[in-house]
């Protein structure tokens, strides 16, 4: 699953898209990418490509494939004057570092987007709806809803996100972030990013076998700078150190067969286009 790239790609004072793919550290998502800065939206159709290069496949903390991947994100936006954005993507997942699954080229993973986008008083609102699906278990897709609250603000943003698995495991995971951008010129953006997670009984079962029924899972600290070449186009890189906070999750037998590491450096690089 990956939320590198999968809640709504919006422009939002973080000036990151955040579509969960993989990444939704980021990843992720923790899903997290960087977007062209623009003071107003049109209202209308644009269209955005994104193409990222991770060190790994990382959700949720989890490394699950310690090699570098390929992940482009193709969305489709339409905004209007009174009712927010509307937002309908694809991002495919290659995994480009061997060993890898040649039967399908590469492709580990197809995500398909869906999300609404609208600022209701103070708080900016985000409903979305991901259907991840494996070219390897094509009988194993996943149906993934979220809400995001977010407190747009020139200072620090906070933002909360709720992840429903609706049929693989039927859980739910939680995700807090604080994002702050620093305008170093009019092309150039740094910003830093913390994420916080926690699962309940059912994800910490499914994923760690640990039967806890609430538990903060990982932390993710991210740095990472955009240069906007045009109005159109950017280029992005970022750097995130990932690990899981409670020691049941490192005393886990299962949690440490299944990922390949419980601690991680993750980087990115990334180029994108409006139109």
């Amino acid at each position: 699953m990956s939320r590198h790239s999968l809640n709504l790609l919006i422009v939002s004072v973080c000036m990151t898209y955040s579509v969960h793919a993989q990444h939704r550290d980021s990843p992720s998502n923790i899903q997290t990418l960087p977007t062209l800065a623009q003071e107003e939206e049109p209202t209308g159709f644009h269209f955005d490509a994104v193409f990222d290069f991770y060190t790994c496949d990382i959700w949720n903390g989890m490394v699950g494939y310690d090699h570098p991947i390929f992940q482009p994100t193709f969305s489709a936006f339409y905004e209007t004057a009174d009712y927010g954005e509307f937002m309908l993507g694809v991002s495919p997942l290659y995994q480009i570092g061997p060993p890898r699954d040649k039967r399908n080229g590469g492709l580990s993973e197809l995500d398909i987007l869906a999300a609404w986008n609208i600022d209701l008083g103070p708080l900016n609102w985000e409903f979305g709806y991901t259907y991840y699906w494996y070219p390897s278990e094509q009988d194993n897709a996943m149906h993934e809803g979220y809400v995001t609250v977010k407190y747009d603000n020139p200072i620090i943003v906070p933002s909360l996100t709720t992840y429903h698995d609706f049929n693989q495991t039927e859980s739910t995971y939680f995700q807090g972030a604080l994002c702050r951008d620093f305008k170093i010129t009019d092309a150039l953006t740094f910003t830093t990013e913390l994420f916080i997670g926690a699962g309940t009984s059912p994800f910490n079962r499914a994923y760690f076998d640990v039967e806890r029924e609430f538990l903060m899972t990982e932390a993710t600290a991210k740095f990472s700078a955009q240069y906007d070449i045009t109005e159109c186009i950017f280029v992005g890189a970022a750097i995130a150190y990932t690990t899981f906070i409670d020691r049941s999750i490192h005393d886990s037998e299962f949690a440490n067969e299944a990922y390949s590491t419980l601690n991680t450096v993750w980087g990115s690089v990334s180029t994108g286009i409006r139109f």
